[in-house]
């Protein structure tokens, strides 16, 4: 969806787990067009709401029109400036954000927690319960992709198609591994 092939990130704290969703948001876009540029900021907070907008009015004067964030509360700020900036659209991380910013938000990746405990305590209350480094995935639903149903015209069909290919293909790899010896 980018028109200017520059996509932004915005950081809270540069962290393993932060940096990998920095690199999956540009691995992302890069699947669909190669010719896309990222940019990426740290703020070193996940509170700071100013030091978010400063940031992301960075990345919009870089030319980004697609942003992304793993910043916690500083990420309001993201918002903020998108709200302000015509051109540039966001997506959301770990809740439905499309109210942040109405009409620039495509789409959120939603974490459910509360599924995703109930599952281990469901495990736990049968007796199933093994101690273990959890994975969820989307097959069982705690991560999800939830698309902004106002914006869904503008998404070019060949996205949407390519977006649920991949939504298949991940759930169908999961399914896999789960079964194999």
């Amino acid at each position: 969806m980018t028109k200017t092939n520059v996509i932004g990130f915005v950081g809270g704290i540069e962290l393993p787990p932060i940096r990998e969703a920095e690199e999956a948001w540009e691995a992302g876009a890069k699947t669909v067009n190669p010719a896309v540029v990222a940019r990426s900021t740290y703020l070193n907070s996940f509170d700071d709401v100013a030091a978010g907008r400063e940031a992301t009015l960075a990345l919009l004067q870089a030319k980004a029109d697609m942003l992304h964030h793993n910043a916690d509360q500083a990420a309001l700020g993201m918002f903020q400036a998108v709200k302000e900036s015509p051109a540039a659209y966001a997506f959301g991380a770990n809740l439905d954000q499309r109210g942040l910013a109405p009409g620039r938000v495509p789409g959120s990746a939603v974490i459910d927690l509360p599924r995703a405990i109930l599952t281990v305590a469901r495990e736990v209350q049968s007796g199933k319960f093994t101690p273990k480094v959890e994975s969820f995935g989307l097959k069982s639903g705690v991560i999800r992709y939830e698309a902004d149903s106002a914006l869904e015209a503008a998404l070019p069909a060949e996205l949407r198609a390519r977006v649920a290919a991949a939504r298949d293909s991940i759930i169908a790899a999961d399914t896999a591994a789960a079964t194999a010896p």
